[in-house]
C-alpha cells in the first residue's frame, strides 16, 4: 500500500476545506486498517454534480473530489469496465440517457447509451455475479423491477414485480453470494425489506431502520462479504452504518461536510494504487471541463420497456407493526455499539400459495390493485382498512388474512365500487359499516362473474 508524505495529506485535506476541485484520479490514501482494503465505503455528492470520496466509513476525511455531470442528473457509482475499480456515472432524467465514466475524475463520458423512462429509478449492481456492474430500474408506477445485465440500450433480461409505490429502492448482496438483490425502503416508518434473489417471492428480511427522511443504502461496511444497511441524515450531516441487517443502534458513525444531496456506496476498493503518482506530480489538471458527453438522439426502444413480459409475480412489503423507535435516533451516540432495542419480530409472515401481492392496513389499496395487471392475486393482511372502497381490475382476485376488515366507519357508501370490472372474486373479507347495506353487486350493474364468498358483510345486519 503506498504511504503518503505528511506534506502531500496536508495539501489534500486543506484543498478538501476549500472545496477546490481534488486532481482527477486520487491513490488510495495509506491506513493501518485493513478494512479499507475490501469493506465498502461512500460517495457523496453535492447540488453542483461534485463527488467526494470518503475512504473509510469510520474516518471524517475524503481521498478527493471531482465533478461529474449536471445539477439534477441522478448520481450513480459502479465498476463499470469490470477492473475492480467503481468509478462514477449518472443517469440524465430529461433525456433518459446513462453516462458512465472509467476513471474518478472530472471529464467527458467514456460511455453512453439511452435507458429506461424518465420516472424510473436507476439501480446499480452486479445482478449475476459476473464481477461487473450494471443498470437496472425500479419503476414505481408498475411496483417492477427490471434489470440488465449488459451495459447498452435494449430490453431487461429479467422482471418483477416488487414493493408498493413511493417505496425506496437500494441494492446490496446481502446473503455474500456475490449477487447484488433489491431491497426497499418505506421513508415514512423505517421498514427495511429485501430479496436474496432477483425474483418475486416472499421477503427475506425485514425490519426498522433510521427516521422518516433518512437516505438509506447498503455496502458491506466491515468486510465480512455481506451488505447491511446504513442511513445518511442529512439534516446532521451524519452517515448512520450498522454491520447486520437487524433493528438496532448504528455499529459507526461518520459526521461528513454539509450540502451534500445523495450518498452512494463505492463497492470495495475505490480507487487504482496507481492512478496518480502524487497529489501534485502526474495526475492531470483538476480544471479539465466539467460536461459530459452531448446526449445522441434516443433509438426506438427503451430499456426496460413498458412491454417488457415476466412469469414472475409481485411481492409487496409489510407495515407489520412494532414497539421499536426509529434506529439510530437523533441523539445517537457517536460511540455507541450495536444495541439491539426491546421490539417485537418484524419478519414478515409467510405468503399463501398463490398470492402474488400482500397489501397491508395503512397502504393505498386501491393505489395497489391499480398498478398490478388483470389475473393478480391479492392477500390483505390482518388488519383495519378505514373507509376504503375496493375497486379492483377485472380478472383480480382479492382474498382477507383472518382479521382483515373493511370499515366504513358509517361514512363510506360502498365496500366496493368498480363497475366496469368483470371475473373478481373476494374471499374471507370482513366487509362493514357502510352506508349502502345489503348491496346486489350484480343487481348494481357491477361486471359478470363476480363471486364474493366465505366473507362476513356484517354491514347486512
Amino acid at each position: 500500500m503506498r504511504r503518503w508524505p505528511l506534506t502531500v495529506v496536508l495539501a489534500m485535506f486543506m484543498a478538501l476545506l476549500a472545496r477546490a476541485p481534488a486532481a482527477p484520479d486520487v491513490a488510495l490514501a495509506s491506513s493501518s486498517d485493513a478494512c479499507v482494503e475490501v469493506c465498502d465505503t461512500v460517495v457523496f455528492v453535492d447540488g453542483q454534480a461534485r463527488f467526494y470520496v470518503y475512504g473509510e466509513v469510520t474516518a471524517s476525511a475524503t481521498l478527493g473530489n471531482f465533478l461529474f455531470g449536471d445539477p439534477g442528473d441522478v448520481a450513480l457509482f459502479g465498476d463499470w469496465d469490470c477492473d475492480g475499480h467503481a468509478t462514477p456515472g449518472m443517469y440524465r432524467p430529461t433525456d433518459g440517457f446513462v453516462y458512465l465514466r472509467n476513471s474518478t475524475s472530472t471529464g467527458v463520458a467514456d460511455v453512453a447509451f439511452f435507458f429506461g423512462d424518465p420516472s424510473d429509478t436507476p439501480l446499480v449492481g452486479d445482478f449475476d455475479g459476473d464481477g461487473c456492474d450494471t443498470l437496472g430500474v425500479y419503476r414505481a408506477s408498475e411496483g417492477r423491477v427490471y434489470i440488465k445485465n449488459s451495459l447498452g440500450t435494449g430490453s431487461g433480461d429479467s422482471a418483477f414485480f416488487f414493493g408498493n409505490p413511493g417505496d425506496k429502492p437500494f441494492v446490496g448482496d446481502f446473503d455474500g453470494d456475490g449477487v447484488d438483490t433489491i431491497g426497499l425502503h418505506r421513508e415514512s416508518t423505517g421498514l427495511v425489506y429485501f430479496r436474496n434473489s432477483n425474483t418475486a417471492g416472499p421477503v427475506h428480511d425485514s425490519f426498522y431502520f433510521g427516521d422518516p427522511g433518512d437516505q438509506l443504502l447498503a455496502g458491506d461496511w466491515d468486510g465480512d462479504g455481506m451488505a447491511t444497511v446504513a442511513v445518511y441524515r442529512p439534516g446532521e450531516n451524519i452517515l448512520y452504518t450498522k454491520n447486520s441487517n437487524e433493528p438496532g443502534l448504528a455499529d459507526a458513525e461518520l459526521p461528513v461536510l454539509s450540502g451534500f444531496q445523495t450518498a452512494l456506496v463505492m463497492d470495495r476498493t475505490p480507487y487504482p494504487p496507481d492512478a496518480c503518482e502524487s497529489a501534485a506530480g502526474s495526475c492531470p489538471d483538476p480544471a479539465t471541463p466539467t460536461t459530459t458527453t452531448t446526449a445522441p438522439t434516443p433509438p426506438t426502444t427503451q430499456a426496460p420497456p413498458h412491454g417488457s413480459t415476466t412469469t414472475s409475480t409481485s411481492v409487496p412489503p409489510a407495515t407489520t407493526s412494532t414497539t421499536s423507535t426509529s434506529v439510530p435516533p437523533a441523539t445517537t451516540s457517536t460511540t455507541s455499539t450495536s444495541v439491539p432495542p426491546t421490539t417485537t419480530s418484524t419478519t414478515v409472515p409467510p405468503v399463501p400459495p398463490g398470492v402474488d401481492v400482500e397489501v397491508f392496513p395503512g397502504d393505498d389499496v386501491n393505489a395497489v390493485l391499480a398498478s398490478h395487471p388483470e389475473g393478480t392475486t391479492f392477500l390483505l393482511r390482518a388488519g383495519v382498512y378505514e373507509r376504503v372502497t375496493l375497486m379492483p381490475r377485472s380478472g383480480q382476485t382479492i382474498l382477507g388474512e383472518p382479521g382483515a376488515v373493511l370499515d366504513g366507519e358509517g361514512v363510506t357508501a360502498d365496500g366496493v365500487g368498480q363497475a366496469a370490472a368483470d371475473d373478481i372474486t373476494i374471499r374471507g373479507v370482513a366487509i362493514r359499516n357502510y352506508t349502502d347495506k345489503c348491496i346486489d353487486w350484480g343487481a348494481k350493474g357491477y361486471g359478470r362473474n363476480w363471486i364474493v364468498e366465505d366473507s362476513d358483510l356484517s354491514y347486512c345486519d
